[in-house]
């Protein structure tokens, strides 16, 4: 049985357009601006697929959404950050280090959604500014590297996180088994 990890290009080029812009506009660029940005190079040929363009939106909704209340996201009403037909499965929260967001499932497109919020206090500033690389073991990966910060975030609700997802594949009822894991967010 196997499960893809989706990391998407739009969550690479949300981190990178914080530094930038805040948060609220860069949204209101993606929901606007999107296809005349991304999708058409020079001479007005495709760079993106249109199916992959929309598959890649879907994820940049779903780190928009980790900053939504809990409340709005449970029923998934937080706007045009909430799209499609998402079932919130668990909130997280680590208070000591701050990682925050939802383990989600879609079953029109088969996938289970983990998002993390990004930064919004001074902690998580903290920890985003721990930069130093670690080595890292990843099955078929040579010389992986991962962020010293963000990664002791993570490691805090890792055991959280990945319990949830073995319980959604393993119940008889809503079974996730055989869906896809998207993992996105902004930061920590």
């Amino acid at each position: 049985m196997a499960h893809f990890l989706r990391i998407g290009f739009f969550t690479f080029l949300l981190c990178l357009s914080f530094l930038f812009t805040s948060f609220n506009d860069l949204f209101d660029i993606i929901e606007n601006d999107c296809s005349s940005h991304f999708l058409k190079g020079e001479g007005e040929r495709d760079l993106i697929p249109m199916n992959q363009f929309e598959i890649l939106h879907s994820h940049v909704n779903y780190a928009a959404a980790a900053y939504c209340r809990n409340d709005q996201l449970k029923n998934w009403t937080c706007g045009s950050r909430c799209v499609g037909e998402v079932i919130i499965e668990k909130f997280f929260h680590d208070n000591l280090k701050g990682a925050c967001g939802y383990i989600a499932y879609n079953k029109k497109s088969k996938s289970i959604i983990i998002a993390f919020r990004g930064s919004q206090d001074l902690a998580n500033w903290a920890y985003n500014l721990e930069f130093a690389l670690l080595d890292y073991e990843f099955p078929g990966v040579e010389g992986a590297l991962v962020h010293r910060g963000i990664y002791e975030v993570y490691d805090r609700v890792k055991s959280s996180i990945l319990w949830n997802i073995q319980w959604m594949m393993m119940r008889e009822e809503n079974s996730c088994r055989g869906y896809d894991i998207i993992v996105t967010g902004h930061s920590l």
